[in-house]
């Protein structure tokens, strides 16, 4: 996004010229469109980003910028490095506390958590009522 001044102005016979007391603002101008990757392209993406593509290669294949492919492999070398493994993710899915498994594996619980949405991990409700049958 590109900010600029644009001045009021007023016209004297075909020509513009600027108004007596000029009025001043700025105006955002969009060169580019942003697009996001819906989360099933952003994988796929960060699947060919693993295999060894550059970010350039896949900017120009999935249409989005450079910064684009460079924060989704920066949110993917985050999640990877968090040290939240399978078997703390089905624990947790089994209903075991996020209190009680980040005490035991030595991790913040909203690491726990954040990692169980990523993974698409059903949550129990609040109110103590069933999930609902599948």
């Amino acid at each position: 996004m590109r900010w600029s001044k644009r001045f009021s102005l007023s016209l004297e016979g075909d020509r513009e010229v600027p108004a007596e007391a000029p009025f001043e603002a700025l105006v955002a101008q969009i060169e580019t469109p942003q697009t996001f990757p819906r989360p099933a392209v952003a994988a796929k993406m960060m699947d060919e980003y693993l295999a060894g593509a550059t970010r350039e290669s896949l900017a120009s294949k999935y249409g989005v910028s450079r910064s684009t492919v460079r924060n989704h492999a920066r949110r993917l070398r985050k999640a990877c490095s968090e040290g939240v493994t399978d078997e703390v993710l089905a624990d947790f899915a089994s209903g075991i506390p996020v209190k009680v498994l980040a005490d035991r594996h030595s991790l913040m619980p909203e690491t726990i958590l954040r990692q169980a949405r990523l993974a698409g991990v059903q949550f129990r409700p609040r109110n103590g009522n069933q999930l609902p049958a599948t």
